[in-house]
């Protein structure tokens, strides 16, 4: 039943009402929205990094999904579709209605962010999948709180690596990826992991890649690639590539590194000049990089709290790594490129990459915006990945 002027304030209070009595069940999640207005599952102290230099992604143990399509909303996410024999589907969702909270937490359009149902979902859900739900109906108008179980879309690739032609240092960063061949732009989320090494000179390491299954196309061609750094240089890769996933290829590998024959050129290059990174010549402490981040990327020098943050964080040298994209990632930088999905992104691929972006380059990266959410962490992780091979 459509939404009248005769019970708006009805629903209103109602909405009010229900939306209360959520958040009261839920005390946990009383601090609904991050303090800079910007929601992403993966910014924070304690977000699952494991990475130990910049440019880096994260596997994760889950990644859930509802098993929706829909339009964000200043009253949540009207849902265009529902999978069948999705969480959603099980749960009794169907097209037209809208979910407006997620465990207390609003989803949608709140003021002039958007709040992304599958990062909020990912954040709230327990160990099991499970989270609440609250929804308008669409076939009767009505409020309702549903618990649901969501299903794990992530898969594995599996496999093992060995070392050829001498020993590995510890402390040395193992990177595993899964690259797609066809389109080298369209990163997979959760397609990577990084291990950092204790020392060995033989033997073997096991690694699991849990990716996301709905970035992975059939009609597309994918590789699995492993490299050894230590002091930012490569000094393991694998030569050949090892397909998989797609076209008959397994799903589990054997992978062998050899040592990287252009070392003399590698330690010699120079990073980007246009991205603030740590260990670069000038910086000896971590007030004077936060502080020419800060000026760099937002315009302004850091607050006392904020250089007392960023010098209290464990493993400085990663967070000092993970600074860019940190502070290109808030609503604050988001708000010096006017606001704006295309400047923003522009200009982040200016400073991940090193030069303007083409038209074309434009057009790819702004698609695959859209297809991770919007998620400024995501895209700038995704960026960092093809930065590193290039």
């Amino acid at each position: 039943m459509p939404l009248s002027n005769t019970n708006h304030w009805w629903r209103i209070a109602s909405f009010a009402g229900l939306l209360a009595a959520s958040l009261w069940s839920t005390p946990a999640m009383a601090q609904t929205y991050p303090a800079n207005g910007y929601a992403t599952a993966s910014t924070g102290w304690n977000s699952g990094w494991n990475s130990p230099t910049w440019p880096e992604t994260t596997t994760s143990n889950k990644s859930w999904t509802l098993g929706v399509t829909g339009k964000n909303t200043d009253v949540g996410l009207a849902l265009d579709s529902v999978s069948p024999n999705s969480a959603a589907a099980r749960a009794g969702l169907s097209a037209g209605d809208i979910v407006v909270c997620v465990n207390g937490v609003q989803v949608g359009i709140v003021g002039s962010k958007i709040f992304d149902i599958a990062q909020i979902l990912n954040q709230h859900a327990d160990s099991l999948g499970n989270v609440r739900l609250l929804v308008m109906y669409r076939r009767t108008g009505q409020l309702g709180t549903v618990p649901i179980k969501l299903d794990d879309q992530q898969a594995g690739l599996t496999g093992t690596l060995t070392v050829q032609g001498g020993s590995v240092p510890a402390n040395a960063v193992i990177t595993v990826q899964i690259v797609n061949v066809t389109r080298p732009y369209f990163v997979i989320h959760n397609g990577q992991q990084t291990l950092r090494s204790t020392g060995f000179s033989q033997g073997s390491i096991p690694f699991t890649i849990n990716y996301d299954p709905s970035y992975i196309s059939e009609s597309d061609r994918y590789s699995v690639r492993a490299f050894i750094t230590y002091n930012n240089t490569t000094i393991f890769e694998t030569v050949q590539p090892t397909y998989v996933l797609t076209q008959g290829n397994p799903k589990s590998v054997q992978l062998a590194l050899t040592p990287k024959s252009t070392i003399s050129t590698i330690s010699t290059a120079q990073p980007n000049p246009n991205v603030v990174a740590a260990n670069y010549v000038g910086y000896d402490n971590i007030s004077t990089q936060v502080t020419a981040a800060y000026q760099k990327y937002l315009g302004r020098n850091p607050t006392s709290m904020e250089l007392a943050a960023w010098n209290s964080v464990p493993d400085p040298d990663y967070r000092m790594g993970r600074l860019p994209i940190e502070l290109m990632a808030t609503q604050e930088y988001f708000d010096r490129c006017g606001n704006n999905n295309v400047a923003w992104l522009e200009r982040a691929f200016t400073e991940m990459i090193g030069h303007v972006p083409s038209t074309y380059e434009q057009e790819q990266w702004m698609a695959r915006y859209a297809e991770v959410h919007y998620s400024r962490t995501e895209v700038l992780n995704q960026m960092a990945i093809v930065a590193g091979r290039t």
